[in-house]
């Protein structure tokens, strides 16, 4: 027997066993966030905005580095008073770097590689992004909500779901103008914004909790 953590990935093996998979999502445990830590390093790579904007996606063909890249150019064209802060590594990283210089980014937008305990770096986020064209469930914008942090993303896979009932600014795969504008809209932080952050936090906390994951196994062992 199989448990699919998203709808997503639940249709994917149920075209291979030809049999209905239960969904359980992932359980998350807030923790305290070190804030010193996250201002520290964005001080010692001499990294300075008024907002700061982040994605934790590994540099692959599915989290699709490219639309995201694209996305900033647009929104750099729109407004001067951000960073860009991509958390990740991975084999696109040439290629990825190649487009921040033929776009001109460099300022912009900045590669950071992998850190652990990268949800730290939430506590200096002003808005979460991911521009995925294949996702199974989104863990890193579950994270988000849990920090408070208002999401922009494509609707791929799980993300579609997790960002449904307006719990974030949504678009669809491939499409960077429609991603810029999601993303400036939260970096707007209108009454809006701050309706969606609520909800996602209410969302993450009634269904991704330690008890509400625990009750959907005993039930489902029973």
């Amino acid at each position: 027997s199989a448990v699919a953590i998203s709808k997503a990935v639940a249709t994917v093996l149920e075209e291979f066993t030809g049999k209905p998979i239960p969904v359980i999502p992932d359980c998350l445990t807030i923790r305290t966030l070190s804030k010193n830590r996250a201002d520290r390093f964005l001080l010692d790579h001499h990294i300075k905005a008024e907002y700061f904007i982040g994605t934790m996606a590994a540099l692959t063909v599915e989290k699709d580095p490219f639309t995201m890249l694209k996305a900033i150019k647009r929104l750099s064209e729109k407004r001067s008073d951000f960073v860009f802060l991509h958390f990740g590594k991975g084999p696109l990283i040439r290629q990825v770097n190649e487009k921040i210089k033929e776009y001109e980014l460099g300022d912009v937008y900045k590669i950071m590689g992998f850190h652990e305990n990268s949800e730290d770096f939430f506590s200096a986020l002003d808005g979460f992004v991911m521009s995925s064209e294949e996702e199974g469930l989104g863990s890193s914008v579950l994270d988000a909500f849990l920090y408070n942090v208002p999401v922009a993303s494509t609707n791929a896979g799980g993300l579609k779901d997790l960002l449904q009932d307006d719990r974030g600014e949504v678009c669809e795969i491939h499409s960077p103008e429609k991603l810029a504008i999601c993303i400036n809209a939260i970096l707007d932080n209108t009454d809006r914004t701050k309706m969606m952050v609520k909800n996602a936090k209410t969302y993450v906390e009634q269904f991704h909790s330690m008890e509400y994951i625990t009750n959907q196994y005993l039930a489902l062992l029973k």
